[in-house]
């Protein structure tokens, strides 16, 4: 029940690999910035990247890791399974 499915974690890699820019394996607050942009249609303020790189797995001066995106949305589809669908559909998945 607290992993992500193989489908799930399939599909946030590709996620991943298309805004992390740069390729060093973290999204930095630039390219975090711009998932959630394209998830929201608005910038997260500071406090919102702050918040995902202290409490999501992820290496200071680069990042969030592939597996800090993971872990953000096994969380979220806990709680709020259809904004994990919504969050999908946007980025081309069904």
């Amino acid at each position: 029940r607290g992993r992500a499915s193989a489908e799930l974690r399939r599909a946030l890699s590709e996620v991943f690999e298309r805004f992390d820019k740069d390729k060093d394996g973290a999204l930095s607050n630039t390219e975090l910035a711009s998932l959630i942009r394209t998830l929201n249609g608005s910038d997260p303020s500071p406090a919102t990247l702050r918040d995902f790189m202290r409490n999501y797995r992820s290496v200071p001066q680069r990042g969030l890791l592939l597996e800090g995106l993971v872990e953000f949305y096994r969380r979220q589809t806990l709680d709020d399974p259809e904004e994990t669908r919504s969050d999908l559909a946007k980025l081309g998945y069904n």
